[in-house]
């Protein structure tokens, strides 16, 4: 018998690692592609000379949910879709000693949780 199996695609421009509490990778999802949101700026006014600018962000081609998967996103994806339960992002972020990023501890999703 066949069990349902849980698929995470990682759809962010780098590899993702899952660190435990040494800091050694335990799971590592490479990048399968990217996901990005159309972006589009308005200029509205000028602040002390300096352009202010209305940024607003559209749709972009998500995949569609489909069961026992889940896709690693930005968080502003994520936050664009707080509907979608199968959207994850990397928390609990770990860097090294020179401030750069080297993985995380877990994965959040925005949004409530069924």
């Amino acid at each position: 018998m066949e069990t349902n199996k849980i698929k995470i695609i990682n759809l962010t421009p780098h590899s993702v690692r899952i660190l435990d509490s040494d800091n050694n990778v335990v799971r590592e999802y490479k990048s399968e592609g990217v996901i990005r949101l159309s972006e589009k700026r308005s200029k509205i006014t000028e602040i002390d000379g300096i352009a202010l600018f209305q940024k607003t962000f559209g749709t972009t081609d998500l995949p569609e949910p489909q069961p026992n998967t889940y896709y690693i996103v930005s968080s502003l994806v994520a936050q664009m879709f707080p509907n979608r339960k199968d959207l994850l992002i990397p928390d609990q972020i770990v860097r090294d000693k020179d401030g750069r990023i080297i993985g995380c501890r877990s994965f959040s999703i925005f949004g409530g949780h069924q």
